[in-house]
């Protein structure tokens, strides 16, 4: 794996985000929860929540997920250039991890959670909120 601008969080959280579909599901838990976040500024509610399955998502839910994630911060017209980075990093994780994670349901929302939780310090390293 490449250096980039979350190395900082990765070397951190080196135990658990030691692979690239681990850190690809971080950074998406990260990109939606800024997402949540713009919606309950503008519309005081979270619509984008009802996307999310409860939280029991499967490695197909969460490719899936990227996308919409996309066009709803384009419609926001939220997709800043520090989302835009987050977006990028995901998918050359997702891309490097290819198919067949191998990971529970429940451990690949335990890092999309993981990645909602810590929005505000990864939102920090791409100054974007």
């Amino acid at each position: 794996m490449e250096q980039n601008i979350f190395d900082e969080i990765f070397t951190k959280y080196i135990k658990s985000l030691d692979a690239s579909a681990k850190r690809g599901i971080f950074l998406l838990g990260v990109l939606t929860q800024m997402l949540l976040n713009k919606q309950a500024d503008i519309r005081g509610a979270k619509p984008f929540m009802k996307k999310l399955k409860s939280l029991k998502m499967s490695e197909k839910d969460m490719k899936a997920l990227l996308a919409e994630l996309q066009n709803k911060l384009e419609g926001y017209n939220a997709f800043d250039k520090g989302k835009r980075i987050i977006a990028e990093e995901c998918s050359q994780y997702f891309l490097e991890a290819g198919d067949g994670w191998k990971m529970s349901v429940d451990e690949i929302n335990y890092y999309f959670a993981w990645g909602m939780n810590l929005c505000e310090k990864v939102a920090e390293l791409v100054h974007t909120k």
